[in-house]
């Protein structure tokens, strides 16, 4: 049967009805003991003519708080969140893992950065009533309240901040504060990672001095071995680490950080989305550097013409595993971020892969389709498997913004929740979606933030932090981009609470529905779209269709009026119309 192959028509936005539960942040200024007195950020020196966000009076956007090198690791924000579970196999309440971004942004910055986890204590508490949400956090100062004033706080109520529906009145501070429990570092003691050419990881080459001497006796990974986006836990001995410079994923312990296994390598596709022997690769992939070089500590990256000339097939430096998911029957599915810089693009795909991949032993199983981003929407920021489920997950993508306090519409922002269900695909392998969250329009009855508004806005650049936590509510969370953390170029005297959305901070959000469990139905078996022929990309060739379509041309049989459309897959010099049809 002949389908029409077009890009998947975009969600529909009829957002079921929610409400914020409440506000935390991760102070920068809370440096874990293990990395005080560590250096880093030798690649974040202050160049000539830069300037810092107070030095430039504010005036653009990104503007850096502060120079480099520093005698601490600072936080960088995190990049997923995940549940932590003991080691009988239980999930700890109000504990979960966030793993930490690269460092700095890439490769050529980041090689002292040591990449972590960060055991986060995040007190949600949930009852068994699910529309009667309570959030208890550690308190934070409250810089600004409109409300009448509260009872000053005892030390026995300082530690918690309750959510009531504003019960008898009841007002609460802004922003809580969350709890660093553990610092587990990535590291590879048994020799696991290693590049085909035989490149090792950064610290056997080289690092900053005398303070990372503990680290490389323990081989910890660093940003210029990984840029780590993506974390699935199995349980406390086991998950699975998705990074986006190969891109590829590598199994660690989930308790001590360290590496159980090679990394592996993403497949590339054929145009039926079969494995074809290939693999991806980008600029800030190893394995185009020679030993020599990376000794002299010369080759961070490289021009993305050497990746092209190799037998790689070249993706974007910053187009990795953002997305990753341990599902319900222990498989894990992964979401590369964005085509961006990567050949991929060229092809036509109507989104980005999703792949099917087998938790232990590591394996790439199969292609399960595309993702198609909504409009003006550009990456995948994180991803939540709905718990209890096989197939259906929650995604959240974002844009590439804002430009300055100044732009008209800040770049498109858009940040929103989508959820899908692997199993229901267009015509064009693109997933079925319907859209239940808009970042930049969160519901506030309550006015949980004090600001007098029902209305709140998520708004980050990179919010890759997502996961449910139960039928009705999810934690969302950011990644800070240090010390590019002023995204808008803004003061404190106009932003009061400043130094919380410039630290990484948490949005706890609820449903009126329980709208995240497994038996809610958001999507329909038979909700497919029914492109129109006239929709299908035109093409004179096979090579010119996406992945799982063919060139199929309508011959023209006989003289005007009377014609019969017969299907070819050769074009012809008599036919008409050729499209790129799905069998």
């Amino acid at each position: 049967m002949l389908s029409i192959a077009s890009v998947a028509a975009l969600a529909q936005y009829d957002y079921p009805a929610h409400y914020l539960v409440g506000l935390a942040n991760y102070p920068n200024a809370d440096v874990p003991e293990i990395f005080q007195g560590v250096t880093s950020g030798s690649a974040k020196a202050r160049q000539s003519g830069q300037q810092t966000c107070a030095e430039s009076n504010f005036a653009s956007a990104w503007c850096d708080t502060e120079f480099g090198p520093w005698n601490y690791v600072p936080s960088v924000g995190f990049s997923d969140i995940e549940f932590y579970y003991d080691a009988d196999g239980n999930k700890v309440a109000d504990e979960f893992l966030c793993l930490t971004d690269n460092g700095f942004g890439s490769s050529t910055n980041s090689y002292d950065y040591p990449l972590h986890i960060n055991h986060q204590k995040i007190k949600v508490r949930l009852p068994s009533r699910a529309f009667a949400p309570a959030l208890l956090l550690t308190h934070t100062r409250n810089r600004r309240n409109l409300h009448a004033p509260s009872p000053t706080p005892t030390p026995e109520t300082l530690s918690q901040v309750p959510f009531t529906f504003r019960h008898g009145g009841s007002t609460f501070p802004a922003y809580a504060t969350t709890e660093s429990k553990n610092i587990i570092l990535l590291h590879d003691p048994d020799k696991h990672i290693k590049w085909e050419g035989g490149q090792d990881i950064q610290v056997t080459y080289g690092t900053p001095d005398a303070s990372w001497d503990t680290f490389k006796s323990l081989r910890v990974l660093t940003g210029r071995d990984f840029d780590v986006e993506g974390l699935a836990v199995k349980n406390h001995t086991y998950a699975i680490v998705g990074d986006e410079l190969m891109p590829a994923l590598f199994p660690i312990d989930a308790s001590t950080g360290k590496v159980l296994g090679p990394m592996v390598r993403t497949p590339d596709i054929d145009t039926e989305g079969n494995f074809n022997g290939k693999f991806l690769s980008s600029a800030g992939d190893k394995v185009h550097c020679s030993i020599a070089s990376l000794q002299a500590n010369e080759c961070m990256a490289v021009d993305t013409s050497v990746v092209d000339a190799s037998d790689y097939v070249r993706h974007g430096t910053s187009g990795g595993y953002e997305g990753l998911a341990m599902m319900a029957d222990g498989s894990v599915t992964a979401f590369l971020e964005r085509n961006t810089g990567s050949t991929l693009a060229a092809r036509g795909e109507p989104g980005v892969r999703v792949f099917h991949v087998q938790s232990d032993p590591l394996k790439f199983e199969s292609f399960l389709g595309f993702y198609a981003h909504e409009k003006g929407a550009c990456c995948i920021a994180d991803i939540s498997p709905v718990p209890g489920s096989n197939t259906k997950l929650l995604v959240a993508e974002r844009a590439d913004w804002p430009n300055s306090k100044y732009a008209l519409t800040q770049g498109q922002p858009n940040n929103r929740l989508c959820m899908i269900d692997t199993s229901i695909r267009n015509a064009d392998m693109t997933f079925v979606k319907k859209c239940i969250l808009n970042y930049q329009h969160v519901s506030d009855p309550f006015d949980v933030d004090g600001d007098g508004l029902t209305t709140t806005a998520f708004s980050q650049w990179t919010t890759e932090q997502l996961i449910i936590v139960s039928d009705n509510c999810l934690v969302a969370g950011t990644d800070t981009n240090f010390p590019g953390v002023n995204q808008f170029g803004l003061t404190s005297a106009e932003a009061p609470y400043l130094q919380e959305v410039s630290d990484t901070r948490f949005m706890v959000v609820c449903f009126d529905e329980p709208v995240l469990s497994a038996d809610f139905v958001h999507i329909h078996p038979h909700a497919a779209t029914a492109p129109k022929l006239s929709d299908a990309m035109d093409c004179s060739g096979d090579e010119h269709c996406p992945v799982g379509t063919m060139c199929m041309c309508v011959n023209q049989k006989g003289s005007v009026p009377t014609r019969m459309p017969l299907f070819s897959a050769l074009p012809q010099q008599d036919q008409g119309v050729c499209k790129c049809l799905a069998m």
